[in-house]
């Protein structure tokens, strides 16, 4: 299929380049884990209240571990879920804002392949309505230790909200769903596949809309009275945001928090 053909010459991305960690996406994260030290994390953690004095946040409560103290807090949680357990609560206007504002989830069927290479683009888009996903990509195109030499995966994005049935459907049934797709449509031969999983990600991306904007610039102003939140990240913003734009905006706020 011409689809799977790259005919044009290379584009350029909207931001530039980007270099790629060899083991993939992940290792930027574990790196900075790796440096700033395990013992300085917290992991399943749920934060049950977000305390403030109407100025500073104060500290925040953790389910089953208590009350953690600070000085500063980046938040990256969902812009509604922050709304929701600050405590003394906002104001009605505002709580009534941030549970109209909704947000997609997110499905992930990976198969792996007994072949060298799915395609030669990194991602390849399916607008059409047929189509339960929207997107298909191939993590060993952005590096090649992503698979062994002769096998490859890929990841097949389906957006969907989280009352939707192919959200709700048992973890098989989403991957036979998805691979009798693909196989129907020619896009995947049935006797290449190898193995398959899912993965679910709730808040991947924000519903964005004109009537939403206003709405959501209400609450932000109302959060930006806390001089010592931060919020950083497309479900605390709201806003479609790519990872270098988020090291760029938390190297910005740390740099004025020192200065």
């Amino acid at each position: 299929m011409s689809l799977f053909n790259n005919h044009t010459k290379e584009a350029e991305h909207l931001d530039g380049s980007f270099y790629y960690p060899v083991k993939g996406f992940g290792d930027i994260f574990e790196s900075m884990k790796n440096f700033i030290g395990i013992n300085q994390f917290s992991f399943n953690s749920i934060i049950t209240g977000i305390i403030h004095d109407g100025k500073k946040i104060k500290y925040i409560n953790q389910f089953n571990k208590g009350a953690e103290d600070l000085d500063h807090l980046f938040c990256t949680i969902p812009l509604n879920v922050i709304i929701n357990i600050l405590q003394p609560a906002p104001p009605k206007e505002i709580i009534d804002i941030v549970n109209q504002i909704q947000f997609r989830s997110l499905r992930l069927c990976i198969l792996t392949l007994n072949q060298e290479m799915y395609t030669e683009n990194a991602s390849i888009y399916f607008p059409d309505s047929k189509f339960p996903f929207t997107r298909i990509y191939e993590p060993k195109n952005r590096s090649n230790s992503m698979a062994p030499e002769d096998k490859t995966c890929i990841v097949i994005e389906v957006p969907c909200n989280s009352n939707e049935l192919i959200y709700k459907l048992p973890e098989n049934d989403f991957i036979e769903h998805i691979k009798s797709v693909l196989i129907d449509n020619d896009l995947v031969d049935s006797n290449n596949i190898i193995s398959s999983t899912s993965k679910k990600m709730e808040y991947a991306y924000p519903i964005l809309s004109i009537e939403t904007k206003a709405k959501v610039d209400t609450v932000l102003d109302y959060l930006n009275k806390f001089e010592n939140l931060h919020l950083i990240g497309r479900s605390a913003q709201f806003r479609y945001l790519h990872t270098h734009d988020l090291f760029r905006f938390a190297n910005n706020q740390v740099d004025h928090i020192i200065s």
